[in-house]
């Protein structure tokens, strides 16, 4: 095991099942689906589509008040909620030395739905009639400001577009920039989004109770979602030192530039992700025997088998066997952003209820490369699981996590 690894002592996550981590876990497991029927105008009329979007903005407002967390934007107030969940369960007291706490936050959007009122507003009733603080919470590291304020963090600070912002807060700690960090993604699901997934063909025919389906020879796509998803991780010293609860140990990552994902955002190529599971097995220090189970990206969950089937031939050809694989998107959707931190969340589950979750919605799992968990939660041997995230942008990344000791 790596010498280098640090500790997640904190989780906190905002999905489709509501607030927090336990909701999320308790749909995980009983492979039940947060995908709901509603009415949306995506450009030509009304009309129902699927949906696995977090509480919305006036419920997600009521959920800060009672936290109180203030006033803000909805994608502020599900990172505060998601964050504040992982900070507290950090348990860090008077003694935490702010300057060396970090904070950085992903996203694959900006704020659509601001700018979409702020647009309207400027149209209808002249720039007088624009609020200046809605402008500003549009820029996309709104967000970053908002919780390193909350939470008087002063150690290194980025906003992270695109794929997994762990690797960067993994890699502060590594080098002694921080000595704790709290990493994190959220996104909110727009009509400018819904009205792409339509037009693109990437959303999912779906029924009442019935969402996604990963993995499944019979899928027809995804169903768009939201939320954000935060860990608290720390050096190892550190945490031990002060007592801390260790949740899980994170070992080692990579992050692998797909061939294929680069020119063409849904495509994806075996031998990258094989390569970028390989390569994080070696920043660990284990070895591709010691790992038990993948909790999976299914970032291609569309109708062209192809873009599907991908993921688990490849963890064939990088660990040389059937692996047991699940993914948390046919239970949450497709959250953009925050999915490859949601992968992670559900791989530390995963290694602390010592059974591996079924994939919801999936009936006939393909079965070239690896072992598709479904129906009911499985047992395993081992102590080590992967998260993997396939970003639509071309981030092969793989993060290895072990059971804490």
């Amino acid at each position: 095991m790596s010498a280098r690894a640090c500790v997640v002592t904190g989780l906190g996550a905002v999905t489709g099942f509501g607030a927090g981590v336990a909701a999320f876990r308790d749909g995980l497991f009983a492979a039940r689906t947060a995908t709901r029927i509603q009415e949306s105008d995506v450009g030509d009329g009304v009309r129902p589509h699927a949906t696995a979007a977090a509480p919305d903005a006036q419920a997600t407002a009521g959920l800060a008040q009672a936290a109180g967390l203030g006033t803000s934007a909805r994608v502020t107030q599900l990172a505060l909620l998601a964050a504040r969940e992982a900070w507290q369960q950090a348990q860090f007291d008077d003694s935490l030395d702010h300057d060396r706490v970090g904070l950085i936050v992903g996203r694959s959007f900006a704020g659509h739905e601001i700018i979409g009122n702020v647009t309207r507003t400027l149209w209808e009733r002249g720039p007088s009639a624009v609020s200046a603080l809605q402008f500003v919470s549009s820029i996309s590291n709104s967000v970053l400001g908002s919780l390193a304020m909350h939470f008087k963090l002063r150690g290194p600070s980025m906003l992270h577009f695109g794929g997994v912002p762990l690797g960067p807060a993994f890699e502060d700690l590594r080098l002694g920039r921080a000595d704790a960090m709290l990493v994190g993604a959220c996104d909110e699901l727009s009509e400018y989004v819904r009205f792409w997934c339509e037009r693109r063909g990437l959303a999912a025919h779906v029924t009442p109770g019935n969402g996604a389906r990963p993995y499944d020879r019979d899928r027809d796509g995804f169903v768009p979602g939201d939320g954000a998803a935060f860990l608290v991780i720390e050096r190892e010293d550190v945490a031990r030192a002060r007592g801390a609860r260790v949740l899980a140990r994170l070992e080692g990552y990579a992050i692998v530039s797909d061939r294929r994902g680069t020119s063409v955002a849904i495509e994806r190529d075996d031998a990258d992700i094989a390569a970028s599971v390989l390569r994080a097995l070696a920043d660990s220090g284990r070895s591709r025997s010691e790992v038990a189970f993948v909790s999976g990206s299914a970032s291609g969950v569309t109708g062209e088998a192809a873009l599907d089937a991908c993921e688990p031939r490849a963890l064939g050809i990088g660990l040389e066997r059937e692996i047991p694989l699940f993914s948390h998107k046919g239970a949450a959707g497709e959250t953009w952003g925050v999915a490859g931190m949601l992968a992670s969340i559900a791989t530390i589950l995963t290694l602390a209820g010592r059974t591996v979750p079924p994939t919801a919605g999936t009936a006939t799992p393909q079965t070239t490369g690896a072992h598709i968990v479904t129906g009911a939660p499985e047992s395993y041997d081992g102590s080590v699981g992967i998260a993997l995230a396939l970003d639509l942008l071309g981030q092969d990344s793989t993060y290895v996590f072990a059971r804490a000791s």
